[in-house]
């Protein structure tokens, strides 16, 4: 690979001003490369787009400054073609591309006063790195002081709650008012989440009052369970108040029932003492009437019947007295921890009791009113609405009975084991409190976990960016070619010392005659760093100059012609055993030069190529080719020749394509003429072309003067070629009517002068 070379550039499409250019195709063509190559073109006319195209080969990657609807075709010395849309990397590293791309990338000038210089792409690279960590530095350092602050704010907080937190559950369960945030920090580690932790609220502050105890409560003794037997008395009582006798001899009796008792207990009376008269009324008893008495009342069921109702009033006493004698305990009796269960117990059973004890106070009204009545019918409604009301059942109070009895008992048993239920009840209340407050607390620790996370990985993150500013710093010192070496390349480019670069810790500094450069450095001296930095690297370990193919686009940058012959000097002497050289310039004294060299020395070996711009009939953009040099820029050293040559094409009919430059063309023509033909004669061009038209008017017509003149005013002076790129604001018939007053103002003045050049440009 290291034997090919660059054969021939074949297509150039949407690159700039190259719209459609092939070789044998829509341009003349031209030769081949050659072993040394010169390209001069003026600005504008696409230099740097071969430059780019060059460089895209050099990298084996397409150049990313190229227009990007753009393609190429290049043929190297094989035969084969490196097209744009293909692999590139056939001359990859093998190429080495001088241009403005390789001076901003290799490079760095840093702004201010007296500021360190970079050399080297890649110590510029390094530079790029080292900026774009120093910002990542100040990002990061910007995030971890965020990140710290939130971390302190958030440990404080999360300090603060643990601190309150375990102050507040010392005070509930009192037998540890000292109980620390470190241990409320450790119980939260081991604790286990179990929703049976969670207590009811009124069972939480059982407990709470249950730790508090010194001792415990006295011993309760159990209620009397007995069986009440309401329900049976109830419908005992129902029967017996409704129950009467069906026979009553005695009609008053029938109508009176309430006087039965009485007439009984009176019958009695008057037997038991003979008595023949009533001692209420006087009347004589006759046997008749106290049969009748006696057969009315029905002694045996009378006696049977207030019997059961003495019974029955009887049972409903026992009953009321047995539940007005159970007297259920305060709930403030009982041990806290049984408080909840036998609260709702008592309460039920208080209900029941006092319900219990309505109905057996209305079953003794009832039986009352009956037995002063045996034999009267008493309505029971009263009764039944009372149990209903009540929904007494027997069952029922027994059950609630001995759920108190049941918590009496669990009390009494809890007195004797006091210390180890506290204890149980401790650990109770310790874990409602733990569950109470872990999601709180989880929150609060994973909002201080993950800032504290956050806050390290970013001071860890900005500890890596230091270490990695460092290292590229160290690779900065230690990276770039020795500066001795980079100032003789200097000297011999410039052809003094008085530039010079001096090494700092992490760069180099331009020094002018020994001092510091205050201020920016002209572009020649930019130039001038870059190109000797370029030649340097030429050769290195990897690749030998020999093997190389050069390609160099205008070396040289606001030159004096004594500076452009010490660059001139310094690029023969540094490239020409390269293996191929492409030098590209638009500085007509250095392709000279160039022109000069390889015509003399290496005339076998050399190709002089132009870029050439034109304009065709109806478009309106140019367009450039790349052609052999033309005859009057190889053969001459000026460009008076070439542009004297399109003037005379232009006023012949042929050269329309170069209309776009033809105004500037007419006036650096007339100004060179000028200055070697009358170059005392005024102070300006209008000077100079007044002057002489008043000497020879019977020479020159007015009106083609007019038209000169005319030229000159539009066209402003310049001392470079550059301008020809402009375009001119005169109109097509001026710009022709110009070019014929120049011939004839030249033709008048120096008939010899312009026959000699009239015969130069026809045999070219």
């Amino acid at each position: 690979m290291s034997q090919l070379t660059l054969s021939q550039v074949t297509s150039l499409k949407k690159l700039g001003v190259f719209h459609d250019y092939r070789t044998g195709g829509n341009s003349s063509g031209c030769s081949e490369f050659r072993r040394y190559n010169l390209i001069y073109g003026f600005n504008g006319t696409g230099k740097t787009i071969v430059s780019r195209v060059f460089s895209s080969l050099e990298a084996g990657d397409l150049n990313q400054r190229l227009p990007e609807e753009g393609s190429f075709e290049i043929e190297i010395s094989d035969k084969t073609r490196i097209r744009s849309d293909g692999p590139l990397d056939k001359l990859k590293g093998r190429i080495a591309v001088f241009n403005t791309d390789f001076v901003e990338e290799n490079i760095q000038w840093e702004n201010g006063t007296a500021s360190p210089v970079f050399i080297g792409k890649g110590q510029t690279g390094l530079l790029k790195q080292l900026k774009g960590k120093e910002a990542e530095i100040e990002r990061r350092s910007r995030t971890r002081d965020t990140n710290k602050a939130t971390y302190e704010s958030n440990e404080n907080a999360f300090t603060t709650y643990k601190r309150d937190t375990a102050r507040f559950i010392g005070e509930k369960i009192d037998k540890q008012r000292n109980y620390r945030a470190s241990e409320l920090a450790k119980d939260y580690k081991s604790y286990r989440e179990n929703p049976r932790d969670m207590l009811e609220e009124d069972e939480a502050k059982n407990l709470e009052s249950f730790v508090r105890q010194e001792k415990p409560l006295e011993k309760l003794k159990p209620l009397n369970s007995k069986p009440v037997g309401l329900s049976n008395l109830t419908e005992d009582a129902k029967k017996v108040l409704e129950t009467t006798f069906e026979k009553i001899e005695i009609e008053g009796l029938r109508i009176h029932k309430a006087m039965m008792k009485w007439v009984r207990d009176g019958l009695h009376y008057h037997r038991e003492k003979n008595l023949d008269e009533c001692l209420l009324c006087g009347n004589e008893l006759s046997e008749e009437r106290v049969r009748k008495l006696v057969e009315s009342i029905d002694e045996e069921r009378f006696n049977d019947l207030v019997k059961r109702i003495e019974d029955l009033a009887g049972r409903a006493e026992d009953a009321k007295n047995f539940l007005e004698s159970s007297k259920i305990p305060s709930v403030n009796d009982i041990s806290k921890e049984h408080s909840s269960g036998f609260s709702a117990a008592a309460d039920d059973l208080k209900h029941l009791r006092d319900a219990g004890v309505e109905i057996a106070k209305t079953v003794e009204n009832l039986l009352d009113g009956k037995a002063k009545a045996p034999n009267m019918a008493v309505e029971s409604t009263e009764l039944t609405e009372k149990i209903e009301e009540s929904e007494w059942d027997d069952n029922a109070f027994t059950k609630k009975l001995e759920a108190v009895n049941q918590a009496i008992r669990d009390h009494n048993a809890s007195h004797d084991k006091f210390e180890k239920n506290r204890e149980e009840a401790l650990g109770r209340l310790k874990r409602h409190c733990l569950a109470s407050y872990k999601k709180d607390y989880d929150q609060k620790e994973k909002a201080f976990s993950d800032s504290r996370d956050k806050y390290t990985k970013s001071e860890e993150a900005l500890k890596k960016s230091e270490d990695e500013k460092e290292s590229i710093l160290e690779n900065i010192r230690e990276h770039g070619p020795a500066a001795d070496a980079i100032n003789k390349l200097i000297s011999s480019y410039l052809g003094h010392e008085e530039l010079k670069l001096s090494t700092l810790e992490n760069g180099y500094r331009i020094q002018r005659r020994g001092m510091p450069v205050r201020g920016p450095l002209s572009e020649g001296e930019k130039t001038a760093v870059a190109f000797c930095y370029f030649l340097l690297k030429l050769e290195s370990k990897e690749r030998k100059l020999s093997e190389l193919i050069v390609v160099i686009d205008d070396p040289i940058s606001s030159l004096d012609t004594k500076a452009l012959n010490y660059a001139f000097n310094l690029i023969k002497a540094s490239v020409d055993d390269a293996k191929q050289l492409v030098i590209m310039t638009h500085n007509l004294d250095f392709m000279n030069e160039i022109k000069k060299w390889l015509k003399k020395e290496k005339k076998e070996k050399a190709t002089l190529l132009f870029l050439d711009a034109r304009r065709r009939e109806n478009e309106k953009f140019r367009r450039s080719y790349i052609v052999d040099l033309p005859t009057h820029l190889k053969d001459y050293e000026s460009e008076y020749h070439y542009l004297f040559h399109l003037v005379l094409k232009f006023t012949d009919g042929d050269g329309e394509e170069y209309f776009y430059l033809m105004p500037n063309a007419l006036r650096k023509v007339l100004e060179i003429f000028l200055a070697f033909r009358r170059p005392k004669t005024g102070k300006g061009l209008a000077a100079k072309i007044k002057k002489l038209s008043e000497e020879n008017k019977e020479l020159l017509d007015g009106v083609r003067m007019r038209a000169l003149e005319r030229l000159v005013q539009l066209e402003s002076h310049s001392d470079s070629l550059d301008d020809l790129i402009a375009h001119s604001s005169m109109q097509a018939e001026e710009t022709r009517d110009a070019a014929r007053a120049l011939l004839d103002f030249i033709k008048a003045l120096d008939e010899s002068h312009y026959d000699e050049m009239r015969k130069i440009c026809n045999e070219a």
